[in-house]
């Protein structure tokens, strides 16, 4: 009789048959791709990611070799999209086994989610990992990388050069010096956030950083004391003393200042997630705003030749197995689809 071997950490594992080996699942994977050629479904055990990903990499690995990968490919999305948020924190932390895995099945589902954290994730990524990728694949996350990229630099630039409302002088009858100096507490609470963010910048907690700038911009879109606290603050009016009014007054431009920029951080979208991973329970530590596009599937633009392909292939195999003498213009039946007229379905 089998029995389950089982682990505490993981629970239930693979079971052993009464001589104590793993029975081999080779021959069941053939067979359950044989059987979906005559209409059976792919059976895949999804108790758990752990076995519904047992499954799905040995029926993969049968099916590349039989060239029948198109027919397990619905079968193992579904089996593994069955796992919810397990599924998606499992892709977070290893994006690029799943991107892989991915790419083999052509998942678009998977595809789409695992190039989110890769792309998140990239500046961190060593470069033996990005080495490893399919060109095609890597091509897209270097692609949409730069992308975020540049995102990320004009957030930057735009939180630099903001300026409160109220502040600007244009008219004539508002540029005398005292105008301005009635503004002098505006501007010094300015230069004081600007010498914080210089600081964060050149300390390369922007778009450089392993996260892309995530910490940071999570800070600039919160406001309030999440950033220039009270710490912080001491320390300068430590330099520059001040009356207890005085610093009120600062601390109230600056939040005036700090509620700019996280309208600013806010429209600019940098912070909003297109992954299924559910953030708010499961935050990831970089961003995931990256739009993923139909065109960034690497096998899109192969389906229309991949059918071409197939259907020569088999016309081919037919033609060598028997050879049989038909007056093919007397067949009423008979379509001639070798015409320039003639369009293959769904191309």
């Amino acid at each position: 009789m089998a029995r389950v071997m089982a682990d505490s950490a993981y629970g239930p594992m693979l079971p052993l048959n009464e001589n104590g080996k793993v029975p081999l699942k080779l021959f069941e994977h053939y067979e359950n791709i044989f059987g979906a050629y005559y209409g059976n479904d792919i059976i895949i055990n999804d108790v758990t990611i752990a076995t519904a990903l047992e499954d799905a990499v040995g029926l993969i690995e049968v099916a590349e070799y039989l060239g029948s990968t198109a027919i397990i490919a619905k079968s193992i999305d579904i089996a593994l999209f069955k796992q919810g948020q397990v599924l998606f924190r499992s892709i977070a932390s290893k994006p690029d086994a799943w991107v892989d895995l991915a790419y083999r099945i052509k998942s678009e589902l998977i595809f789409k989610e695992s190039v989110i954290h890769l792309v998140g994730q990239w500046n961190g990524l060593g470069d033996e990992i990005k080495r490893h990728m399919p060109t095609e694949v890597r091509k897209v996350c270097e692609k949409h990388h730069k992308r975020l990229r540049e995102r990320c630099k004009l957030v930057e630039m735009k939180v630099a050069a903001i300026y409160p409302s109220g502040i600007e002088r244009t008219e004539p009858s508002q540029i005398r010096r005292e105008n301005y100096a009635n503004d002098v507490m505006i501007w010094i609470s300015l230069s004081f956030f600007r010498h914080w963010f210089a600081q964060a910048i050149i300390a390369g907690r922007g778009y450089l950083e392993k996260d892309g700038g995530y910490a940071l911009y999570k800070q600039l879109a919160a406001g309030g004391d999440k950033y220039m606290n009270k710490l912080i603050m001491n320390g300068f009016h430590a330099r520059f003393a001040m009356t207890k009014k005085g610093q009120n007054v600062i601390e109230n431009h600056l939040l005036e200042i700090k509620e700019c920029i996280r309208q600013c951080v806010a429209q600019s979208g940098i912070m909003e997630t297109e992954s299924q991973l559910d953030t708010h329970k499961y935050e990831p530590t970089y961003l995931t705003s990256v739009k993923i596009e139909k065109g960034d599937y690497p096998w899109i633009g192969d389906t229309k030749i991949a059918r071409v392909v197939s259907k020569r292939a088999r016309d081919a195999e037919e033609t060598d197995e028997e050879e049989v003498e038909v007056e093919l213009d007397s067949d009423p039946d008979y379509e001639d689809l070798s015409g320039p007229t003639k369009r293959i379905r769904g191309a």
